[in-house]
């Protein structure tokens, strides 16, 4: 349940006091949150660990607009729309991070032609990222990577549908199409979207 992303919990058995002590807590001060590849919400790290780079995104707090009245419904939903755009990119720039590191941790072992147990959990987890990248990027700075990501969704399902006997041109294709992905996370200019279309273009080919 924490992990899910929630505010706070509370755990039975519990009093009327203790409940209204977090509601107050929250209209006075409710955590900003952050976007990591596998987890969306309030900043539960120590201080020590927020040395990351990882940036905390401040977010509307609801109860607190309904509790004062200082804000209409119409500024809380705007206000609601714009943080989630902001999540949204967020979280898309940590999958673009995540990409290269599994496709890392996947390559030595397909390379030897070598389908383990360990290397089909990160196939799978490869396939879900890269599925919910290509979902996530309509509409978004990074729109022009999702022919990439598509390419990598069709790879990696044709190496985990070959199980151990993996085309070799399909485990060729991860780490460029893995490279050419956090390129295009890296910036956004015009000639990094030429760039994309021309690698998306030659894989097509290949």
């Amino acid at each position: 349940m924490v992990n899910a992303g929630v505010d706070d919990l509370l755990t039975k058995p519990l009093s009327t006091g203790q409940l209204l002590s977090r509601i107050k807590a929250l209209v006075r001060a409710r955590k900003p949150f952050i976007v990591t590849s596998e987890y969306i919400g309030p900043d539960r790290r120590t201080l020590e660990e927020r040395e990351s780079n990882i940036p905390q995104i401040v977010v509307p707090n609801t109860l607190k607009a309904k509790a004062t009245g200082q804000q209409n419904s119409i500024e809380v939903v705007e206000d609601i729309n714009a943080v989630v755009a902001e999540i949204n990119v967020q979280k898309l720039e940590r999958y673009g991070v995540q990409i290269g590191f599994l496709v890392d941790h996947i390559l030595p072992n397909l390379e030897k032609g070598v389908v383990d147990s360990t290397n089909k959990a990160f196939l799978d987890r490869l396939l879900v990222v890269a599925k919910d990248t290509a979902r996530r990027l309509g509409g978004t700075k990074y729109a022009h990577i999702s022919e990439l990501c598509d390419s990598l969704v069709k790879v990696t399902e044709s190496i985990l549908a070959a199980r151990d006997e993996p085309n070799a041109r399909d485990v060729k294709l991860l780490s460029p199409l893995s490279q050419a992905i956090k390129t295009a996370f890296a910036a956004d200019d015009e000639k990094t979207m030429a760039a994309a279309r021309q690698i998306h273009t030659r894989i097509d080919k290949s």
